[in-house]
């Protein structure tokens, strides 16, 4: 038995909250990839000061987003709404404001 049948019949399954999480991050991932190959297959690279600058930011993005990936998949410590707070940015409002 692998250990990860091992860990399903123990009960420890990702919850869908951290899945949904972990997900998300993949696809916006994804998205950012995808940007970026459209960034330096453009013919229109005059400023490069500015490419520099969005490269910079979306790698930092990325790494985020894979820090995101491994606490939703691989950190059963890490709050859920934490984890969902770094990918979304936003915080829920308590209920007693």
């Amino acid at each position: 038995m692998s250990e990860e049948d091992h860990a399903l019949e123990q009960g420890e399954a990702l919850s869908q909250e951290r899945i949904a999480i972990a997900m998300d991050a993949a696809a916006e991932t994804e998205q950012i990839a995808s940007q970026l190959l459209r960034l330096a297959n453009s013919e229109q690279q005059n400023d490069l000061e500015i490419y520099d600058l969005v490269a910079r930011g979306l790698a930092i993005r990325v790494r985020d987003l894979a820090c995101i990936i491994m606490s939703a998949i691989g950190d059963e410590l890490d709050d859920v709404k934490d984890i969902s707070t770094r990918l979304t940015g936003l915080r829920e409002e308590s209920a007693n404001g």
